[in-house]
C-alpha cells in the first residue's frame, strides 16, 4: 500500500538516503541526517508497503511565502 504521511523522528535516516542519492549527482544538496532530524516537521513521506520510498519538505518563511525543499523519490518508484 502506498500512502503519503507526516514524517516521524524515525525517517529521518531513510530522508537523508534518499536526498542524497540525488545529491551525489549533483541534483540535491547534501543534507545530514541532524539537519533532517531538525527540520523534521516539515516533512512528509512517501511509504510503500513500509519503505519510505520518497520524501519532500515545506519550509514556511511567513504567512505569504514558502518553499517546497528536499523533494525527491528513490529511482525505483519514479515514474
Amino acid at each position: 500500500q502506498r500512502i503519503v504521511r507526516p514524517a516521524s523522528m524515525d525517517d529521518a535516516p531513510a530522508i537523508a538516503r534518499i536526498v542524497n542519492h540525488w545529491a551525489a549527482q549533483g541534483k540535491m544538496l547534501f543534507r545530514r541526517v541532524e539537519e533532517v532530524e531538525r527540520s523534521i516537521r516539515d516533512f512528509v513521506v512517501l511509504q510503500d508497503d513500509g519503505e519510505v520510498t520518497g520524501c519532500g519538505a515545506l519550509a514556511l518563511y511567513g504567512a505569504d511565502l514558502a518553499e517546497v525543499r528536499s523533494l525527491a523519490v528513490l529511482p525505483s518508484v519514479q515514474r
